[in-house]
């Protein structure tokens, strides 16, 4: 017996030198740092990108890999919290979360520092990348891989094969009624009913544009029992009664050939003329090149595009977010993370998003180059001038002009949030157990008891909390006297860009 225990002793010393042997940073004559991300086949090209980078601004040494098998958020935390985190994260709409797990690192200074700081990317996309801490300061977390905002995508030959006119860059609700009514009629032939003018508008934009904000204006309160969230509502039940937008049952009964593809079923309806319009960002454009190279194969002309607004209901907007990179607070390599997160924010990365389609540059300053607005035609690549020269500017305009930045209340995370609000939802537009107005009476109320549930867990939260209920009484008590309010009070990002678009602040 204790040969065995002397001989399983000596295999597990051996299995573990081995182990140590091949760890990155033992292999490697210079320090490795790790970047979990996705499986897309621009990383490789990224990480040359910044290897050439690193070399050319004379940083230290290093040597980036990918980590392609732990992009799941829970793997992201758990390996985090054990001490085992990688160096740098893409990070999507999760950083309050994973701020209040308190494994990335403030990278406020060193942004400033290495020049990739808020200075360099879109203002509305703030929410994403910063936390706002108890002295109303914003710190810096994150810098975007990338950025994205949803437009209305428009196939100009599905509407034209049905002599119907291109909707304006700026629409209302009505509008997008009429002419989907009007498309939805002259493509069904008698007995069907395959063509729809678009997938679901996104609700949570939809209720935006008519004025319905998630939270106040200090984010202490949700205030989604709202008519005109109820109205939206209907206005969703509505246009699927009218075959303008697909019900739940209808999407599920599609018959697609585009499982595969970068668009998903949605694409490859809107290739196949079946969505007149459909709502995404522009990086779906790297799907479109390949469709074009696939036209042109059988003989037909490529995909003619345009992009205009979401319809609005009064106020004209969209959403915005991005795939932003993290830095791990117990990172061996801290210094070289922040470096990687430097690159994000350089001309040769920028350029690559801009050349590939992924999505809009980090920094704004490229979204207004002659290549990203015009680039040169390849059909080798499936880019013709009449395909994208009126599609790239559009995305980036709406990302400085009209997008409206994340709402995320420090006192609920935003996934129970947004959990309670689709649920509720639900409850009327799927299921029908609830009425519109109570839904939305539905989604406030438990949004507002997770928000005291949040504060019992953590009493440490009470003193900021009660700080801003009396910043929200000072300002109610300015509205209620007809007053302006001034913009330094008002913390919610949708509720500082609609207030000041409707001028009742100062």
């Amino acid at each position: 017996m204790k040969y065995l225990i002397v001989t399983l002793f000596f295999l597990l010393l051996v299995a573990s030198e081995e182990t140590w042997r091949h760890q990155p940073d033992v292999q490697s004559s210079v320090p490795v740092i790790t970047w979990v991300t996705d499986n897309n086949p621009a990383r490789s090209e990224q990480v040359r990108l910044f290897q050439d980078w690193v070399a050319k601004i004379g940083a230290p040494p290093c040597k980036l890999v990918l980590d392609v098998g732990n992009t799941d958020d829970t793997k992201k935390i758990i390996q985090s919290v054990s001490g085992v985190g990688s160096d740098v994260m893409d990070v999507s709409g999760r950083l309050a979360y994973f701020h209040a797990i308190g494994f990335l690192a403030d990278v406020t200074d060193a942004a400033k520092e290495l020049h990739y700081d808020l200075s360099h990317t879109y203002p509305a996309v703030v929410p994403d990348i910063c936390v706002r801490n108890a002295e109303g300061e914003e710190r810096q977390y994150l810098f975007p891989c990338n950025v994205w905002s949803t437009m209305g995508i428009v196939n100009c030959g599905a509407l034209k094969q049905f002599h119907q006119p291109i909707p304006d860059y700026r629409w209302t609700l009505e509008q997008f009624e009429e002419l989907g009514k009007a498309f939805v009629d002259a493509a069904n032939v008698p007995g069907t009913r395959d063509h729809y003018y678009s997938p679901d508008p996104d609700l949570g934009s939809l209720r935006a544009s008519m004025g319905v904000a998630e939270f106040d204006e200090t984010q202490t309160h949700c205030t989604l029992d709202d008519p005109r969230y109820a109205q939206a509502m209907k206005l969703i039940q509505r246009w699927r009664e009218m075959h303008i937008i697909p019900s739940k049952a209808d999407e599920a009964s599609f018959t697609t050939g585009g499982g595969d593809t970068y668009g998903g079923p949605g694409g490859y309806l809107f290739n196949m003329g079946r969505y007149a319009v459909l709502w995404s960002g522009r990086h779906l454009v790297i799907q479109f090149r390949l469709d074009d190279i696939g036209r042109a194969a059988r003989g037909e002309p490529p995909l003619e595009l345009a992009v205009v607004e979401p319809p609005n209901g009064g106020f004209p907007c969209t959403n915005i977010g991005s795939r932003a990179a993290g830095v791990y607070q117990a990172s061996k390599h801290l210094r070289l993370a922040e470096y990687f997160q430097a690159f994000l924010a350089s001309d040769a990365y920028n350029l690559q998003i801009l050349r590939d389609g992924d999505a809009m540059p980090p920094d704004p300053k490229w979204a207004n180059t002659e290549e990203y607005l015009h680039p040169a035609e390849d059909p080798a690549r499936g880019i013709y001038k009449q395909t994208e020269w009126n599609y790239h500017g559009p995305f980036a305009k709406a990302a400085l002009e009209i997008a409206v930045g994340n709402s995320y209340s420090p006192f609920v995370l935003n996934a129970v949030a947004d959990r309670e609000d689709g649920t509720a939802r639900d409850l009327f537009l799927e299921s029908g157990q609830l009425t519109a107005e109570e839904a939305v009476h539905r989604a406030q109320q438990r949004i507002n008891e997770e928000i005291q549930r949040t504060l019992s867990e953590n009493p440490s939260l009470q003193p900021e909390y009660d700080a801003l209920c009396q910043q929200q009484k000072q300002i109610d008590d300015l509205k209620a006297a007809g007053k302006k309010v001034p913009l330094r009070l008002i913390i919610d990002p949708y509720r500082r860009a609609y207030m000041k678009a409707q001028g009742m602040t100062e």
